[in-house]
């Protein structure tokens, strides 16, 4: 997972999670940045052969098994921490 509290275009965050995919060894990236609008923060993730989807919308978001987003109004630190949880809970589940 990364995340960078400053505004970073949505589609430079999608391309981000992609690259960090392809690093050798990842089933799943997550990348969180500040929405262009400064009025809250967006969540990509991408993964192989890991179900993406239910993390994006254990946080309120949705998208398909290997590409999923959120959006949220939350602080940052609030969203990361939602997110570090679902993904705990998708492994125990």
């Amino acid at each position: 997972m990364a995340y960078y509290d400053k505004v970073v275009p949505t589609d430079v965050v999608s391309m981000a999670a992609d690259e960090i995919l392809r690093t050798a060894g990842r089933k799943a990236a997550f990348v969180i940045a500040k929405m262009s609008d400064e009025k809250g923060y967006k969540l990509s993730a991408r993964g192989i052969e890991t179900n993406v989807q239910v993390i994006a919308e254990a946080v309120g978001g949705g998208g398909h098994f290997a590409s999923a987003a959120a959006r949220t109004k939350e602080p940052l630190k609030v969203f990361v921490e939602n997110i570090r949880q679902a993904i705990i809970d998708k492994k125990e589940g």
